[in-house]
């Protein structure tokens, strides 16, 4: 289970860069509500993996815009 939980923060933390570039390079701003959603599951799950005492509030506040990042990403791509 361990590789597994290592292979995917490096796909989150891959991810984060890909939408970074889709928003430099294309000019599209859902690429950074992407990057940021990522960033958020990558650091979550490095918190857990690592065991960093974290206020469960916190997590559950970031983890929230998190998800409404990543839906109006949505609403975005689906509208072009």
């Amino acid at each position: 289970m361990l590789i597994l939980n290592i292979v995917s923060v490096i796909l989150e933390i891959a991810i984060v860069f890909i939408g970074l570039a889709v928003y430099l390079n294309k000019n599209k701003r859902y690429g950074l509500c992407i990057s940021f959603t990522f960033a958020v599951y990558a650091f979550y799950d490095l918190s857990r993996f690592f065991s960093w005492d974290i206020n469960k509030g916190l997590l559950s506040v970031i983890f929230f815009l998190a998800s409404l990042s990543v839906f109006w990403a949505m609403l975005k791509i689906y509208r072009y």
